[in-house]
């Protein structure tokens, strides 16, 4: 398994966004689940509670059992220290994109264009300054701090796809793991991965080159805008979703 796409599906602990947990069928990884098979490549999924018929249903994605999201920390930051773990026991593991599960799909196998340029690849939204919701993160996770450390006229990143060789891809797993639990550690309700990938992309990975947008995704790939020629599409579900209980 020298390159490979890993996900993450907590069903035991509600999402940090709507309070409710996740209810899964196979309906929900199958999309992912095709488009790994399709491109040739290889999958892994951290969980803490799957059915059986799920875990048996593919037979190129592998289940890597965890334990459910434990001392305060969200679904959404808890991932994170899951894939580290992963990573961290599996030395074969040369390269990886980190993805969602259930509005994820991809188009094109990464690998070859990952390994040419090196470093991070991250899909990207808006500039920082854009909303305000992400600004008001930031304050709560940093306060004013990462005004200094972030340029102002930085793109936001997504959580949805990071990925990197693995000489940089592991580096960057202990950063955004460090910011996660020293915030943690103060303001132990805060969902605070996003604002803490903002910190270690933006002001954590010196030394490592960090690749935005295409040929990633589409500009618009979280509004519904596709391009068939890039890597990785979000499924655009609009306001609705079946995947609450």
């Amino acid at each position: 398994m020298s390159n490979c796409i890993i996900s993450s599906c907590f069903t035991t602990a509600p999402c940090p966004q709507r309070g409710l947990k996740v209810k899964v069928g196979p309906e929900l990884i199958d999309d992912w689940a095709s488009s790994l098979a399709d491109c040739g490549l290889k999958g892994v999924i951290v969980y803490d509670e799957l059915p059986e018929e799920i875990i048996d249903r593919y037979d190129h994605v592998a289940f890597a059992r965890v334990p459910p999201p434990c001392n305060g920390y969200s679904t959404n930051d808890w991932r994170f220290f899951c894939y580290r773990y992963v990573l961290s026991r599996v030395a074969n593991i040369e390269a990886a994109f980190f993805t969602d599960l259930f509005d994820m799909v991809v188009q094109h196998d990464p690998f070859p264009w990952l390994a040419e340029q090196g470093g991070l690849a991250v899909g990207r939204e808006d500039r920082m300054d854009a909303g305000p919701w992400m600004t008001a993160k930031l304050n709560q996770a940093f306060g004013d701090g990462w005004r200094g450390a972030i340029p102002a006229d930085a793109h936001r990143c997504t959580g949805c796809l990071v990925g990197g060789i693995r000489s940089s891809i592991m580096p960057f797993l202990d950063t955004m793991c460090g910011i996660m639990a020293s915030v943690h550690s103060t303001r132990p309700k805060l969902n605070c991965n996003m604002p803490a990938l903002q910190m270690a992309i933006h002001a954590g990975m010196q030394g490592h080159p960090v690749h935005f947008g295409h040929p990633l995704h589409h500009p618009k790939w979280r509004t519904g805008g596709r391009d068939k020629e890039a890597f990785f599409h979000h499924v655009w579900r609009g306001n609705k979703s079946p995947i609450f209980a």
